[in-house]
C-alpha cells in the first residue's frame, strides 16, 4: 500500500500552522479481475449401451455425461465388453454430444459361442440374421449360429432357425423342418413358437 504525505497549511491570525496529513492509497491501479476461460460441455449419446465405459486419456477426472472441459482435443476412449473398442480424437471448441456406434466384436461371441455359451450363439446368429451393430446381414452365417445355439437348447435361436426354413433364407425351405424347430423352440419355453405351430396347423400359410 502506498502512502501519500499531504502538506496543508492553514493561516489563521498571523499565525501559521503547517499539518502533515498521512493518507493511504489503495492498490497499484492494476486491476486484480482474474481471468476466464470458455468451458464446453461434451456429452456421447450411447444409444442402448449406458453401461459402456468413456475414458479421456489426457485427464485426470473421470468422464461423467455433460462434463465440461476447456477448450482443446482430447482423446477418447469407449469401451465395452463383446463390442469393438472406440479409440478417437475430438476436438472441442463448443457444446458437443457425439453419436456413438458400436462395432459387434464378432470374435468374442464366437469364441464363447465354440465354449457353448448358447446365449452368444444367438447373438451372433440375431445379429447376422437383421444387420446388427455394423455387422452385415448375412442368412448363411445366421443359420449357422442359430443351429449351434438351438442344438445347445437355446429356444429362441430354435424358433428363428425355424422361421429360416420356413421363408427359405440361407437354406431351401423346408415346411417339415421348420415345423420340427418350432416344436422344439415351444418345448422348451418359447411362446412365438407355440403360436407358430398352431397358425401352420390351423391357417393357410
Amino acid at each position: 500500500m502506498k502512502i501519500f504525505i499531504v502538506l496543508l497549511l492553514l493561516i489563521s491570525n498571523s499565525h501559521a500552522f503547517i499539518f502533515l496529513l498521512f493518507l493511504g492509497g489503495m492498490g497499484s491501479g492494476k486491476s486484480t479481475t482474474k481471468k476466464t476461460v470458455d468451458r464446453y460441455s461434451l456429452s456421447f449419446d450411447l444409444g442402448n449401451h449406458k453401461d459402456a465405459d468413456i475414458k479421456i486419456k489426457n485427464i485426470k477426472e473421470k468422464f461423467t455425461q455433460d462434463m465440461k472441459l476447456k477448450k482443446g482435443s482430447y482423446e477418447i476412449e469407449i469401451s465395452k465388453v463383446g463390442y469393438k473398442t472406440k479409440n478417437t480424437t475430438i476436438n472441442l471448441n463448443k457444446n458437443s454430444n457425439y453419436i456413438v456406434y458400436f462395432g459387434l466384436d464378432t470374435d468374442y461371441f464366437d469364441n464363447l459361442c465354440k465354449k457353448g455359451d448358447k446365449k452368444s450363439c444367438f447373438n451372433l446368429g440375431f445379429a447376422y440374421n437383421y444387420g446388427y451393430e455394423q455387422v452385415s446381414k448375412d442368412f448363411v452365417q445366421a443359420v449357422n449360429y442359430y443351429d449351434k445355439g438351438c442344438s445347445l437348447n437355446e429356444p429362441n435361436s430354435c424358433l428363428n432357425l425355424g422361421v429360416m426354413y420356413f421363408y427359405g433364407e440361407g437354406v431351401f425351405e423346408d415346411l417339415n423342418k421348420s415345423k420340427e424347430l418350432f416344436n422344439k423352440a415351444c418345448k422348451l419355453g418359447s411362446s412365438e413358437a407355440c403360436k407358430n405351430i398352431n397358425k401352420l396347423l390351423y391357417e393357410d400359410l
